[in-house]
């Protein structure tokens, strides 16, 4: 079977050419992971998701299929768009329970002003875990440095969702520690744990949290091979998002916190209404407890829905 075939098959259409761009012709960020697991059982190479933005037509993918084959934690950043040396670049770190294809759509809105670089979800494809956030966020600065889009003293922009968000403050944190000062960070809707959350996380099983990640990303239509990735990183995910504080605190790094300011209704496991509750009474999520220049805009939307809030293109492309 051709990749063309395997193509037409998740897309149901009659021919897929081999310089058809897979997003032009319907590919999203969750066919995008179908795709990558279809063409790994028919070739037998370890083809992720990222190599399909990366290389996101058949002609690009088939040239590329021994690149993309390398081991797990050499595969940590891929470009969401062509790259050009005369843009600025930002960086967007996975979520936890994911990787960074979830911003797939949002990256759309900056192809034409950044390089839009994504930072993938280590402890999905790795068995050795890391539940460090100094570590894991070292780990990720020196896969971006060995990056062809690195240039050692220019500005560093970087986003993250939720946990993403974390690890983006401490990779900030690490750059401040080498001297740089021009920083901006972008937090969607990232919270740093305090005393109350964690208290009411301990409440919450580790079974309903699981029950509820499978779900979810069932009814968003994953493989349960996905899942089963996903569900692997939970444990130390879990720990990361505990976190309460950096090593020390940012003083030149500018972050813009995009809060969102509805529950998420749609979360029912036990203790999710006080959990709701107690991170909307934040009126910045806590962050100014780890950064000197914080400011906050509030979103109409939950924490899951952000990503498709346009105010933070608007915001980020100022």
């Amino acid at each position: 079977i051709s990749l063309c075939k395997v193509v037409e098959e998740i897309l149901d259409l009659e021919r897929v050419g081999i310089n058809d761009d897979f997003f032009r012709i319907g590919i999203n960020s969750i066919l995008a992971v179908r795709l990558a697991y279809n063409i790994s059982k028919i070739t037998h190479f370890d083809i992720k998701v990222s190599d399909i933005f990366t290389y996101p037509c058949v002609r690009k993918l088939s040239t590329n299929l021994n690149t993309c084959n390398k081991t797990e934690d050499t595969r940590i950043i891929y470009h969401f768009n062509e790259y050009d040396s005369s843009k600025e670049n930002i960086y967007m770190i996975h979520p936890g329970g994911g990787g960074c294809e979830v911003y797939h759509k949002l990256a759309k809105g900056f192809d034409h002003k950044f390089n839009v670089i994504g930072v993938d979800n280590y402890n999905m494809y790795s068995d050795n875990k890391i539940d460090n956030l100094k570590q894991l966020a070292g780990l990720y600065l020196e896969k971006i440095r060995l990056d062809k889009s690195f240039t050692k003293n220019k500005s560093f922009k970087l986003l993250g969702w939720s946990l993403g968000g974390l690890i983006a403050l401490e990779v900030a944190l690490q750059l401040e520690s080498e001297g740089y000062t021009n920083i901006d960070v972008y937090l969607l809707d990232t919270i740093l744990s305090d005393k109350k959350l964690e208290e009411i996380r301990k409440r919450i099983s580790d079974e309903s949290m699981n029950k509820l990640m499978q779900e979810y990303l069932l009814q968003e239509g994953h493989e349960l091979d996905y899942i089963e990735m996903v569900q692997s990183a939970y444990n130390a995910e879990k720990v990361i998002i505990n976190t309460r504080k950096l090593s020390t605190t940012l003083v030149s790094t500018n972050v813009i916190l995009f809060k969102a300011m509805k529950p998420d209704d749609r979360i029912k496991i036990e203790h999710s209404n006080e959990f709701n509750n107690h991170i909307l009474s934040l009126n910045d999520n806590n962050i100014n407890k780890v950064a000197n220049k914080v400011v906050v805009f509030p979103v109409e939307s939950h924490h899951r829905d952000i990503l498709d809030a346009h105010e933070i293109i608007d915001k980020i492309l100022i």
